[in-house]
């Protein structure tokens, strides 16, 4: 079994037409990817050429919504992450919709989240 647990990022990729984001881990010899699919959107941080994953989880839409309030407040008059009239709204649509708040953790470098349908590591 692949552990995520201090592997280090080597690359990303954001496929905006195909909604889907790529990161590309290593581990000693061994590599993987960590696929997410139907991506709404996400916010990456602290990029460095040196990144190194501590984790990444699920967290409950109600936690993105609480945590991420004023980027959402800030973002609804430029459709971001889309089109909503209300906080209340936006939970609802991304709950009905089976989106998740996937979260990456780092021990350096790349930190952040990302709303996508699934995610997996192959």
């Amino acid at each position: 079994m692949f552990e995520l647990h201090d592997s280090l990022l080597v690359a990303y990729e954001v496929d905006i037409k195909h909604k889907e984001i790529v990161l590309e881990v290593e581990k000693g010899e061994k590599s993987k990817k960590v696929v997410f699919k139907e991506v709404l959107t996400h916010m990456f941080e602290n990029i460095l050429l040196y990144n190194i994953i501590l984790q990444i989880e699920e967290s409950k839409i109600a936690y993105f919504i609480k945590e991420n309030k004023s980027e959402l407040m800030q973002g609804q008059p430029y459709l971001w992450p889309m089109d909503y009239d209300s906080l209340e709204n936006l939970e609802k649509y991304l709950v009905l919709n089976e989106y998740k708040y996937i979260q990456i953790y780092s021990s350096m470098g790349l930190c952040g989240w990302i709303l996508a349908k699934d995610w997996n590591c192959i």
